[in-house]
């Protein structure tokens, strides 16, 4: 850094103002940890937000588009819904593999992780392609079930 003799006016009130600001933005954020009950009504949670916003969209969408029909409002009101039963069916399937993961006995996730990260590198990435390619699926599915 210079020596303060060669900054000029302007750059002395700068230099001052962001160490006024740092100072300012460095104030500790309180770290909340989700307790077991929060972690258990996670998906409760989310249910009762979709629901709401289901209910508030219609209104919502007359309230952007004084001229919008009813087909316009269900247009959007499928695309929530199938958006809704996605969700639904991710959490039925995660629900049901962590009763089988218990039920058969697999080794922990844990050590699933460890061995995971052993794979060869264009192995984790056709997992993940897979993984990926499989939730679009579902998501697509679950589009075309509604609508």
């Amino acid at each position: 850094m210079p020596c303060r003799a060669s900054l000029s006016k302007s750059s002395l009130k700068f230099i001052k103002m962001y160490t006024k600001l740092k100072k300012v933005l460095e104030v500790p954020v309180p770290r909340f940890s989700a307790g077991p009950l929060f972690i258990k009504l996670e998906p409760v949670m989310l249910l009762l937000i979709m629901a709401s916003l289901w209910f508030a969209a219609t209104k919502f969408i007359y309230q952007l588009d004084i001229t919008a029909s009813r087909i316009d409002v269900s247009t959007w009101l499928y695309i929530m819904m199938s958006i809704i039963c996605f969700v639904l069916v991710l959490w039925l399937c995660w629900y049901l593999l962590n009763r089988f993961w218990e039920i058969i006995g697999l080794p922990a996730l844990g050590d699933m992780v460890l061995q995971f990260n052993t794979l060869k590198l264009w192995q984790q990435l056709g997992f993940y392609w897979l993984s990926f390619a499989l939730l679009l699926l579902a998501a697509v599915m679950c589009l075309a079930a509604i609508c």
